[in-house]
């Protein structure tokens, strides 16, 4: 049976009534009631940590539901249930949708898939796990063709001759009556690196997962070439005290991509008792990094940069660093929000937090004279954007819209029409 489903952004999961799987085309997902206590008891645990993958709700009509909101990934749980969800673009095809996850992910140094083939929806098309794994398995091949490294490692064994150097004093308490026999310390040049055995570890791990046969096969092949070497039994701090050199920097993509994978270092990753992989995104940190890229890739010319953090709003003593999202040649900022405006309503729903924290540049960048505020334009028609709002005289802001598929801000025609 079929164990991988998706869950689109604002949709959500809920207990299905006759304990089965019931996927919805508006991206919601009824799954068996153990199944949902598992991930429940995952979300809430992480949420008295500070972190709300998922919203725990109300649904009239289904009852309890846990809502996709700001976080978008993969959940597996220990019975093999996979729940990938997607962020919600203008777009009814998942292999888009993935396209488009993937070319957010891919500005992000936190994430090695920039040798991914973009073009290819056919490989999009695959649930996200699979595309994943098989990116680790292209980094792996290419590490392969280069070189596993291999080191002097330190050995101590009781033999029939001497090797290396006799450690007398184990020699006295382990010979007393097997004379014949040598205590001795040597070293051996081999692949059991730490670096090597963090691999292996993984190929052990992924190798267990609900992913297609092709993967499967991919990972069996690897295990082969890496069964001499010994997995990590305690992985915690194994990622601490590994410095790559020279040699070895051929290795940091792929150890990069273990550290996703066991749960040491991603965006957000984290395992509660009965799950046995999590890998979230930030939606709202990844539209930042999505935009900022495009907006220097599209306007070499112009001096963009982002998070800058040169202004306080206390000035004595100095205190609460400010931090817009983009600042453009000293005298535009731009803040993103990973929001759909509703243009039925009053100021579009804008938060007015937004606006207050938008005033507050205002004022302390003496230079800026235009703010903006830039949200995913979603299904929204381009003509819903370019309103512009003022504060005061000498101080206004422009709502414009960002098309992550087509990868354009909407709203103007120019960067450069909104530079003083």
């Amino acid at each position: 049976m079929k164990k991988q489903f998706y869950l689109i952004e604002h949709a959500f999961l809920y207990i299905h009534k006759n304990n089965g799987f019931e996927q919805h085309q508006n991206g919601s997902l009824g799954i068996p009631e153990k199944e949902y206590r598992t991930i429940e008891a995952f979300i809430l645990k992480n949420i008295e940590k500070g972190i709300q993958y998922l919203c725990p709700g109300y649904h009239k009509f289904y009852g309890q539901i846990l809502k996709a909101n700001q976080y978008v990934g993969v959940i597996e749980t220990r019975s093999g249930v996979v729940v990938e969800i997607l962020p919600k673009v203008h777009s009814d095809d998942l292999g888009i949708t993935r396209k488009t996850l993937l070319t957010m992910l891919s500005c992000n140094r936190s994430i090695p898939i920039k040798s991914f083939d973009f073009t290819s929806l056919q490989k999009a098309r695959l649930p996200l796990l699979d595309i994943f794994i098989q990116m680790f398995c292209d980094e792996l091949s290419l590490l392969i063709k280069k070189g596993l490294q291999s080191e002097y490692i330190p050995r101590e064994e009781n033999q029939r001759f001497l090797k290396g150097r006799l450690l007398v004093s184990q020699q006295l308490k382990m010979n007393y009556i097997h004379k014949e026999r040598l205590y001795s310390s040597f070293e051996e040049y081999e692949l059991n690196r730490i670096e090597n055995r963090i691999i292996r570890t993984t190929i052990d791990f992924l190798i267990k997962k609900q992913i297609e046969g092709r993967l499967k096969k991919r990972l069996r092949e690897f295990q082969y070439v890496f069964s001499d070497i010994e997995p990590i039994k305690n992985n915690k701090d194994v990622f601490k005290s590994l410095i790559l050199d020279r040699k070895m920097i051929i290795y940091e993509k792929i150890l990069t991509w273990c550290s996703i994978f066991l749960g040491l270092e991603s965006f957000s990753s984290s395992v509660g008792d009965n799950i046995a992989l999590s890998l979230f995104f930030d939606m709202n940190r990844l539209f930042e990094t999505f935009v900022f890229h495009n907006l220097k890739k599209a306007n070499p010319s112009i001096a963009i940069t982002a998070q800058d953090n040169t202004k306080y709003l206390l000035e004595n003593p100095k205190g609460f660093r400010l931090r817009p999202d983009i600042l453009i040649e000293k005298t535009l900022i731009a803040d993103t929000k990973w929001k759909i405006l509703d243009y039925g309503a009053p100021f579009s729903k804008i938060a007015q937090s937004d606006l207050y924290q938008m005033y507050a540049y205002g004022k302390k960048y003496v230079d800026v004279n235009t703010l903006c505020l830039i949200y995913p334009q979603g299904s929204l028609p381009e003509d819903s954007f370019g309103n512009e709002y003022l504060y005061e005289t000498g101080l206004k802001i422009k709502i414009i819209g960002f098309n992550c598929i087509e990868k354009k801000i909407i709203g103007i025609e120019k960067l450069e029409n909104l530079l003083a």
